[in-house]
């Protein structure tokens, strides 16, 4: 029964001992992407540059370079050394300085893996679709410009309507291409008036807009602030918001 019991304390002792070995080199393996997953979110950082092949993107705009910071948050980073030898990445993101010094560097390998000075590590999904826009467009935001819409659903309340007439969607394309869209602070809680659904032939959402008033919308989870002339909406989609 002792000896049973003896076995029983040491087997325990070493499963401790493994995890606790594993832990503190795990910890260790993970120091430097958590220090440079800080340095990128730090408030030295000004402005970020999006790097895809051998072009490259600036990003200045305060708020957007916030919501790119935001974009690294994981909730674990894992040393992958296996993937080190991988030839291929989709983008390098540098976090500089107001006078250009480059900060931090991080080249993201697929959505689930970054790479830090050569070393792989695993972490929680990346927003590929969020860093695909900011290379595409920088400081711009192109609201409804997409050659794919087919088709236009707008929410009010409870109401809805789906606009397919290629004029109607024309207008609409025109009212926002003729708007200053400039990323801003997030406003919280406000209510909505529309919620507008650009959709591709297939019927998959393309673009999901939400005017909050007058002067803001929110886009992929961000706000902007954006002159809407509501009375063109309302015109254009047939709606009694009175």
């Amino acid at each position: 029964m002792k000896r049973i019991f003896l076995v029983i304390i040491m087997t325990i002792a070493l499963i401790i001992s493994t995890v606790y070995a594993f832990a503190t080199s795990n910890s260790d393996d993970n120091a430097e992407a958590v220090s440079s997953v800080k340095k990128m979110q730090s408030d030295e950082v000004k402005k970020i540059t999006v790097q895809f092949h051998d072009k490259e993107k600036k990003i200045s705009n305060k708020y957007r370079v916030k919501s790119l910071k935001k974009l690294f948050n994981s909730k674990y980073y894992i040393r992958t050394p296996q993937k080190d030898t991988g030839k291929g990445w989709i983008y390098t993101i540098r976090g500089k300085s107001k006078n250009g010094k480059v900060i931090s560097k991080i080249t993201i390998v697929d959505a689930k893996h970054i790479s830090i000075s050569g070393k792989t590590y695993k972490v929680a999904k990346l927003n590929l679709k969020k860093f695909r826009y900011y290379f595409k467009n920088g400081n711009k935001t192109p609201i409804f410009s997409s050659k794919k819409i087919r088709s236009v659903n707008i929410q009010f309340q409870g109401k809805y309507k789906n606009i397919k007439n290629k004029n109607k969607i024309k207008k609409l394309k025109k009212i926002f291409s003729h708007a200053k869209i400039v990323q801003t602070k997030n406003i919280a809680g406000k209510g909505w008036i529309y919620r507008i659904r650009a959709k591709n032939k297939k019927g998959k959402v393309l673009e999901d807009v939400i005017i909050l008033d007058k002067n803001h919308i929110s886009y992929m989870d961000d706000t902007y602030k954006c002159k809407i002339n509501l009375k063109k909406l309302d015109k254009l989609f047939k709606m009694n918001r009175y």
